[in-house]
């Protein structure tokens, strides 16, 4: 089993609570792109899209 880094998880956290990846970046003081790719490499890792 894969294990997550923290930056990972907290961000996945942040978009499901935030609803979108916009307001979850807003959240954290990262842009949309920094969310958008950190979802990337989680969605790579454990090999499944994780949002629609």
């Amino acid at each position: 089993m894969r294990h997550l880094d923290s930056e990972v998880l907290a961000t996945f956290v942040a978009v499901a609570d935030a609803g979108g990846f916009t307001a979850a970046g807003a959240g954290m003081g990262k842009s949309q792109a920094s969310v958008s790719i950190t979802i990337a490499r989680c969605e790579d890792q454990i090999g499944r899209k994780l949002f629609d």
